[in-house]
Formats: C-alpha cells, structure tokens, sequence
C-alpha cells in the first residue's frame, strides 16, 4: 500500500470531512481515519496534531500525479526474504524539513483532522487486536 506522508496543512478535503470516523489502533498509537461510509482507510496521524504528520494513502485519490515521483519506500521484499527501505535518508530528511517548518510557522494548528482545542474531529474508537497488527 502506497502512502504519502506530508504535514497535514497541505491537506485539503473538498467534501465528506462531516464523514470521516476514526480508529486509534492501541492506547497511544496511530490514529487510522476512514471513510465511515464504506469504512475505507484514507489518512493516518499521529494522536496530536503538534507534529503535523499525515499519511495519505495513494490509491485513494483520483489523481496521484501532483504528488510527484515516489523517492522513498519501505519494507520492500530483498531476495533473501528480508525486507529492506530504499532512499529513506531523503524521505526522512524532507518529511523533518516540512513538519518543523509547519511546527515554527504556526501551519500545524490548520488540519482538517483536529479542531482548535486539539481533539479530533471524529470520537476515536480503539482498533479490535487483529485489525491494529494489519
């Protein structure tokens, strides 16, 4: 599965936000948030919005192409059975870049997944064991 992560500011949902449901997959974990609808994964974060941290995951937008070329990936199969990251210095780089300048500019604070006081936007409700490990 495809996922792009940037700072949630640069996130923008046109429609549906009234829609999203939230799965928080341990106590302190990820936040996992879908489409309540069809109950479809669209985004991860991370518990509090300081960070600024999203996950976007790829096939659900009509056109990936504005994203770019990928530059990173992880947990790709070697051929001894193991998996390895290609190109992570880069990514990590880039992503730390963005988030401590939406950190210092005040960006973080603009996320459709976090109201003004910091909570989400939807009631989290804990990911079932089987569906956190996934």
């Amino acid at each position: 599965m495809a996922i792009f992560q940037t700072t949630a500011d640069r996130i923008r949902i046109e429609t549906g936000q009234d829609r999203l449901a939230l799965m928080q997959l341990s106590p302190n974990g990820l936040f996992r948030w879908y489409a309540a609808c069809c109950d479809t994964q669209m985004f991860n974060t991370l518990k509090s919005p300081r960070t600024g941290f999203a996950g976007i995951v790829v096939a659900r937008l009509a056109d990936p192409a504005p994203l770019g070329p990928v530059i990173g990936e992880g947990f790709v199969p070697g051929p001894d059975g193991k998996t390895r990251h290609r190109h992570v210095t880069p990514t990590i780089w880039r992503f730390l870049k963005r988030s401590l300048a939406a950190r210092l500019s005040g960006r973080w604070r603009q996320t459709p997944f976090f109201g003004a006081d910091g909570n989400p936007v939807a009631k989290a409700r804990l990911a079932p064991r089987s569906e956190a490990t996934r």
